[in-house]
């Protein structure tokens, strides 16, 4: 089977791109978000620490801090621009202070063993599946 191509960067690199991204998209990913919650609480979750791998502008990230009191989210994503975004969302949300976004690629993670209860990944398996 051929891979199709992406319709968008695979790095969200220019922060025009990336706003426009997010107008287009913010609501359908933010249903995305109300899922993960309602899975989130019918597996038990009630607090605990959240990695976010290809978080992008977090609007995932976002809907479970404001769903769950008791977390800490960690975000992960390549795109400078995407993370600028999420921050300002966080900021806005009142969540910032549970969230904390980083640059980086998930493939080469740096944190212990066990260092967070739920891993999750809603939009990035696509990008770097070859």
């Amino acid at each position: 089977m051929k891979r199709a191509d992406l319709f968008h960067p695979q790095i969200f690199s220019d922060q025009e791109w990336a706003e426009g991204y997010y107008k287009r998209n913010e609501k359908n990913i933010a249903r995305v978000g109300k899922r993960f919650v309602q899975l989130l609480k019918s597996s038990g979750f009630e607090k605990g620490k959240i990695l976010d791998t290809g978080c992008g502008f977090g609007a995932v990230t976002i809907e479970i801090a404001q769903s769950f009191s008791d977390v800490e989210i960690v975000g992960i994503d390549l795109g400078k621009p995407l993370l600028k975004l999420g921050q300002s969302l966080a900021e806005k949300s009142g969540v910032a202070n549970r969230i904390h976004f980083f640059e980086g690629d998930v493939q080469k993670l740096d944190f212990e063993s066990d260092s967070f209860d739920v891993v999750t990944n809603t939009f990035m398996l696509h990008i770097v599946v070859k």
